[in-house]
């Protein structure tokens, strides 16, 4: 276990992320863009908010938005930093800690998985 005011360089994760998916619902594309955007709002303390925005051409529906928001958890358990509050905590999602903790760099992507059954898992990458 590791606290995001020591052991852990959450701060070297607090920015904007980027992920974008597109599948096939036979010939009509869905897309889904998602924003997850980290920030320090103090020592060891970090909120998120998640924008996602869904296109469905299969079902000629206008695109329609997520948007969660809520806190990290303040530490760090089995590599899992989690996302508190509302929906994104009801899924179990968490953010996948690599074993060096981001430890003196600014890493290029992050993943977020969920509780089996509740996401796929998600590749976000670094906006500058």
């Amino acid at each position: 276990m590791g606290s995001c005011q020591e052991t852990v360089m959450c701060s070297n994760v607090a920015g904007e992320w980027h992920h974008e998916i597109e599948r096939l619902m036979g010939a009509y594309p869905i897309k889904a863009t998602t924003v997850l955007r980290i920030t320090r709002e103090g020592e060891g303390k970090y909120s998120y908010v998640y924008k996602s925005t869904i296109s469905d051409s299969y079902s000629d529906k206008s695109p329609f938005d997520e948007d969660f928001r809520g806190t990290l958890s303040s530490e760090v358990v089995n590599n899992s930093w989690k996302l508190l509050q509302g929906e994104l905590e009801d899924r179990g999602a968490y953010i996948v800690v690599p074993e060096d903790n981001w430890n003196g760099y600014f890493p290029e992507k992050i993943e977020m998985r969920f509780f089996p059954g509740r996401g796929d898992s998600m590749i976000f990458e670094r906006k500058n």
